[in-house]
């Protein structure tokens, strides 16, 4: 792109962007016209989300299934038969880890930014999509085939 081989990009994350080619965002030397997430990022308040485009709802559906692997992101799992507690434990220490502040700075000597999903952030996104209608599935099996 600086060399002026291509004039887009699609697929990369803003977080990876952010990290990777940060002069490229300070410098303004990018500009996202879409969000291919569940909702806007804190700095992308003024960029449209994928789903504002749908047309219908069968289309929002559809596009809000594609922000799904970026809502779960790299997520830690446990099985379905974990006691509450326990669940809750881990939780905890998760959400206590990303906003430890040995953490973060190490974290931001990396130019890595942290924005973790909290768990029940996430047992709410896998709800939504276990609660899509069958054919919006079928629908995106087929487009990616």
């Amino acid at each position: 792109m600086e060399k002026g081989e291509i004039d887009g990009a699609c697929g990369i994350t803003w977080t990876s962007v952010k990290s990777v080619k940060g002069p490229w965002v300070r410098d303004r030397m990018i500009v996202p016209i879409a969000q291919v997430a569940m909702e806007p990022m804190r700095d992308l308040k003024d960029v449209p989300l994928i789903t504002d485009f749908a047309r219908t709802e069968e289309q929002k559906q559809l596009l809000r299934l594609l922000t799904i692997p970026g809502a779960i992101g790299r997520p830690y799992i446990a099985p379905p038969d974990v006691p509450a507690d326990r669940m809750a434990l881990l939780r905890k220490a998760f959400n206590e880890m990303t906003a430890d502040g040995a953490f973060l700075a190490d974290a931001a000597k990396m130019n890595l930014p942290i924005e973790p999903t909290r768990g029940e952030k996430m047992v709410d996104v896998l709800r939504e999509v276990s609660a899509l209608p069958p054919s919006i599935i079928e629908k995106m099996i087929q487009a990616r085939e």
